[in-house]
């Protein structure tokens, strides 16, 4: 369902006819195939600050996401998960969004106490004032636009730009890291001019023309990684605080609950996590995998959930048969997400349709890696990297992430956001292997995870709860995935004894998804790649011209690549795809500012 919620103060004086004109081409872009009876729409302001916020009506959706009284006027975007550990008594959950505001007011730290993603801003009508806070890893989309007419923030990137009649225009620097990495590292914005906001701050906005903006981190995110000791007591004040943060989500949907497990260890945790907090639940696992889909047969057998389990083994689902061509999904995605956004979702399915309504509530293992060595788990790369000392880790995370870079401009870029976040980590106490486990929160987690593009979906691994104690847990604890399988000792112990699965082509030589004809060379997928390829040259500023033909040429021929090139080639079809979603932003702004930019 999407949510949009726009925070705006001008430094100059803004009638109410220019007001509306701004506000209704936010409105008409977002929502013009929406039913004007569908569309929850709220305003409130004092003088030159504001708030807008949209939604489409859904009664499913229990907590009220604008409420307000005489003194405030209180906004959630995303589902405030926890929001019951804020406040020193049970309450109705109409009556939540007041006192939290009021909680929140009175100490602002409260908000590390929620699971991300989260974005909450509230309007003080006495103090003529807004706080806008983010959560304490920033997954929650947040982004900010100052120009000589104001500031504005949205979790919807586009609409900053259509508010403020501004021309948007790619990011060279945030794509060249996108083209390398596959996602948009640190700060940095799709669009030219705006910035994705920093975990744990607070933001006031006030009605005085000579203070933009006041910034404050309030160090959430410091408070779940620095390092401790850890003893029983702390593991079990973990394992109740991700229990209830799963049960406070689903509290707040009148849906069906659906369970995503494979036959890996992340997605058995969280599922064995929403069995133990009371959920109810069907879990569907997805092929083609057999391995896979094997194993978790076996995990539903033994605590006799036989019945509850639902198996697509995707092979009559080929991307052939995907109803929406590639470049209509990658509009639609980019209409959504502002291209911040995992580019491999574009070989799933998805409509205008899923974009207005939610028909369900879904708990799905993303984040886990943070506990199981995801950059240095492999033997033979954990001992590559120990033979290297104290640069073994940001050598190791270059080498990465730069391994698909176009030239050595990209590279350095890319090389500079992680030597930032390194000295970061360092700040808080974190270092060595462990650094690494931090870049994968900050980074891979935040910006990559699709948890953050969706209300209705739920990660226990972004719990303030797993974070902490994924933290308290040493290089080779996580190597063998001892957390992991401690949950699943204190939750569902037999779950602990079957091995996990893990697929490994360069073991078996079997890549059974080419088998089945679903790579992006193999499907109808292709035509749209193959047109890009030799037809756009937007994507040559960012690759090896003639590594990219090459590869493409072997695949398209029948050639067996590895899967890692389907990436490269999903990233290309972004970027491009992008370039036209931007043509058609801009043909919503009016063509004054195309002369004043």
């Amino acid at each position: 369902m999407m949510q949009l919620f726009l925070a705006y103060k001008f430094f100059k004086e803004v009638s109410a006819d220019e007001l509306n004109e701004r506000k209704d081409r936010v409105e008409n872009y977002y929502f013009s195939s929406l039913e004007n009876e569908r569309l929850q729409y709220n305003h409130s302001a004092c003088s030159n600050i504001g708030l807008f916020f949209w939604q489409p009506e859904n009664k499913k959706y229990k907590f009220p996401a604008w409420q307000e009284d005489n003194e405030y006027v209180s906004c959630f975007t995303y589902a405030p998960k926890g929001w019951e550990q804020t406040l020193h008594s049970p309450v109705d959950i109409n009556e939540a969004p007041l006192l939290f505001t009021r909680r929140i007011k009175q100490d602002p730290s409260l908000m590390s106490l929620l699971t991300p993603p989260l974005i909450f801003c509230y309007l003080d009508k006495t103090n003529s004032s807004i706080k806008i806070y983010n959560d304490s890893l920033g997954m929650g989309k947040l982004y900010e636009l100052q120009t000589d007419e104001g500031v504005v923030y949205s979790n919807k990137l586009a609409a900053l730009y259509l508010f403020m009649n501004k021309k948007a225009e790619m990011d060279t620097y945030a794509w060249q890291i996108f083209s390398s990495a596959g996602w948009l590292m640190g700060d940095t914005s799709p669009i030219k001019g705006s910035v994705r906001v920093k975990p744990s701050m607070e933001i006031t906005l006030n009605n005085e023309m000579n203070v933009p903006k006041v910034l404050k981190q309030i160090g959430g995110l410091s408070l779940w990684v620095s390092p401790r000791k850890l003893d029983r007591h702390s593991f079990e004040e973990g394992i109740t605080n991700i229990l209830e943060s799963t049960r406070s989500f689903f509290r707040m949907f009148d849906f069906p609950v659906n369970s995503l497990l494979s036959g890996g260890k992340d997605s058995r945790v969280s599922s064995a996590i929403l069995i133990k907090s009371g959920v109810h639940s069907t879990f569907t696992t997805f092929g083609p995998i057999q391995g896979e889909i094997e194993t978790a047969q076996k995990l539903m057998n033994l605590v006799g959930l036989d019945d509850r389990h639902i198996v697509n083994d995707r092979k009559s689902e080929k991307a052939s048969e995907n109803p929406v061509d590639l470049k209509e999904r990658l509009n639609l995605l980019h209409f959504a997400y502002d291209g911040d956004y995992p580019p491999v979702r574009q070989s799933g399915r998805v409509s205008v349709n899923q974009l207005y309504n939610i028909i369900s509530a879904s708990c799905v293992g993303a984040g886990g890696e943070i506990a199981t060595a995801n950059y240095y788990g492999n033997d033979s790369i954990y001992q590559s990297i120990i033979k290297k000392g104290d640069d073994g880790p940001r050598w190791r995370l270059s080498r990465y992430l730069t391994s698909s870079a176009g030239n050595e401009e990209i590279a350095e870029s890319v090389n500079k956001e992680v030597w930032a976040l390194f000295e970061e980590a360092k700040q808080l106490g974190i270092q060595g292997l462990n650094a690494m486990d931090y870049f994968y929160l900050k980074e891979r987690l935040r910006r990559w995870a699709p948890i953050s593009g969706a209300m209705n979906n739920f990660t226990p691994f972004a719990t303030p709860g797993f974070i902490r104690l994924a933290f308290d847990q040493t290089p080779d604890e996580k190597r063998n995935y001892k957390l992991h399988r401690n949950i699943l000792e204190t939750l569902i112990p037999q779950w602990s004894e079957v091995p996990f699965y893990k697929d490994n082509i360069i073991k078996t030589g079997i890549d059974e998804k080419a088998a089945n004809n679903m790579r992006i060379w193999q499907n109808e997928d292709k035509e749209y790649v193959n047109d890009i390829i030799n037809n756009r040259d937007i994507w040559k500023s960012f690759f090896n011209e003639m590594e990219i033909r090459d590869l493409w040429g072997r695949a398209i021929s029948g050639e067996s690549l590895y899967p890692r090139y389907e990436a490269t080639f999903q990233r290309i079809a972004w970027i491009c795809s992008y370039e036209d979603h931007l043509k058609n932003l801009n043909n919503k702004i009016s063509i004054n500012d195309y002369i004043n930019s």
